[in-house]
């Protein structure tokens, strides 16, 4: 695996959404977004796409502690192959569950630090564990998985 690939982790909130940015395996910048729509949400991460220039993106997908889907985890999906629609570099979605509260116990936004946690989580657990969005059907099968990742 290359070290130097640059990623991108997305905390996909309705109206704050944070942004986590690794060169390797170092987070190197955090940042959040606003937005008022879905459209502009993804016009939003379709610029730090552009700006970017990653690899790959990571997108925290908000589970129940089993695992089972939510409904802003079907939202987050929605918005997910929207920009898979778009683009053509993988998008990974990886469990968040707690990833916010995790992330709340610093010193940054909320949301920044939400981002960071499910990047740095794809980092330590990488791609193996995971799917591509694209893959509806794989998707299904590990929606009960434990930890890691699906490919979005």
């Amino acid at each position: 695996m290359n070290e130097l690939v640059i990623r991108i982790g997305f905390d996909v909130g309705k109206v704050t959404t944070g942004v986590a940015k690794s060169v390797g395996k170092v987070i190197v910048q955090t940042t959040v977004i606003t937005s008022h729509s879905e459209d502009e949400l993804i016009e939003e991460i379709l610029n730090i796409i552009g700006r970017e220039h990653p690899q790959e993106i990571v997108v925290g997908l908000p589970l129940t502690a089993t695992g089972s889907s939510t409904d802003q985890a079907e939202w987050v999906r929605s918005v997910a192959h929207e920009l898979k629609a778009r683009v053509t570099i993988p998008i990974w979605f990886v469990n968040e569950y707690l990833s916010t509260k995790i992330g709340a116990e610093g010193p940054a936004e909320d949301n920044e630090r939400a981002a960071q946690t499910v990047l740095d989580q794809f980092l330590h657990e990488g791609p193996h564990l995971g799917e591509d969005v694209s893959s509806a059907s794989a998707r299904a099968e590990r929606d009960g998985a434990d930890g890691g990742g699906e490919r979005a």
